[in-house]
């Protein structure tokens, strides 16, 4: 519940709010990933950027430690927060409005979460 409380308005949204933790979600349309003032290039990279570093924010201990590291990559690497992020929320959820990534991630795995980024990358390049 804490993943999702704050999201919620009703307690019958659960189910749905939470379906990608038990199931992979359908890959969402190319234009779905693709963050404001973006093309389908920079999505591109950007998931790529995210593929690197879905392993590491997986096994992050807190959202605390996880927030740090995912502000310092996006920083060193050149690159918006928010546009980094939206992409991977995306091939993680299924959705561009979800419960909070990084403890999506936890729950997940990095196995798990590494492989939909594959596959939403596979989709956006094929």
């Amino acid at each position: 519940m804490p993943l999702v409380k704050e999201r919620l308005v009703f307690l019958g949204e659960v189910p749905e709010k939470i379906a990608y933790l038990f199931k992979e979600p359908e890959l969402s349309a190319a234009e779905e990933f693709i963050p404001k003032k973006c093309d389908l290039a920079k999505t591109i990279e950007l998931l790529r950027i995210g593929f690197e570093l879905t392993r590491p924010l997986a096994e992050m201990p807190d959202d605390e430690a996880t927030e740090s590291f995912i502000k310092a990559e996006a920083e060193r690497r050149g690159v918006k927060l928010g546009d980094l992020m939206m992409p991977m929320r995306v091939a993680i959820t299924g959705s561009r409005v979800s419960p909070p990534l990084f403890g999506s991630l936890r729950i997940l795995g990095a196995e798990c979460s590494q492989e939909r980024v594959r596959r939403a990358l596979e989709k956006l390049t094929g």
